[in-house]
């Protein structure tokens, strides 16, 4: 329903959801500024967070802070001291073409070299999705908060989607308007896949690259 239709009890109801989704980005997150992926269960109880992340997670968790103190959860001074601290992190990590790898220890922002879980070794991937979720959420740092605007357009110029862009017909770019790559091999310096459906969550990658400039609009 519309807000202006919502009642007195709904509001509240929401607002403990509210409430409840930042408590868990806040349990996740690392001093750092980097949230884990998860945390799991531990008898009656939970375990400590898990000691990877993406970022997607990253990103998730700057437009909650953002979110949260839209809703008053953190105050401006508290919301500020958050996102400066994930910039900063963000801001000392391996960025190869730019763009951020896809496994992180959220302690530090380094790149995992094996998984937490099992030890199965963990390969330098740049995810296409995961990285426009990333650079979607440094555009709203900047348009919210301009004492960290250049700290969050910097980390975002350096971002060019199409670096994962397929060639596209130049006489014909309707019929052939040319693919983005699922992702990069970073140790291989070798691409896969593509994206060959607009309804799914990679079409962000899409919408941040064209408003950019980064890709011809007929893509």
């Amino acid at each position: 329903a519309p807000a202006s239709r919502l009642t007195a009890e709904e509001r509240a109801e929401l607002r403990e959801y509210a409430k409840a989704t930042w408590r868990s980005m806040e349990t996740l997150t690392f001093p750092s500024g980097l949230p884990a992926d998860r945390v799991h269960r531990e008898g009656d109880g939970w375990g400590p967070p898990a000691l990877e992340t993406t970022p997607t997670n990253i990103a998730a968790y700057l437009w909650s802070v953002v979110a949260a103190e839209r809703l008053e959860f953190l105050k401006p001074d508290e919301a500020a001291a958050r996102l400066s601290q994930t910039l900063q992190t963000l801001e000392a990590m391996n960025r190869p073409h730019g763009f951020f790898l896809n496994d992180i220890d959220p302690r530090d922002g380094k790149p995992l070299q094996a998984s937490p879980v099992d030890g199965s070794p963990r390969r330098p991937l740049l995810s296409t999705v995961d990285n426009a979720w990333l650079a979607l959420a440094l555009m709203l740092v900047s348009n919210t908060h301009p004492d960290l605007a250049p700290t969050a357009n910097r980390l975002l110029d350096a971002m060019d989607f199409g670096f994962f862009y397929d060639f596209y017909d130049e006489q014909d770019p309707v019929q052939r308007p040319g693919l983005l790559r699922v992702g990069y091999w970073v140790d291989e310096k070798a691409f896969y896949g593509h994206y060959g459906m607009l309804n799914t969550e990679a079409r962000i990658a899409s919408y941040i690259a064209i408003a950019r400039g980064q890709l011809p609009p007929e893509h």
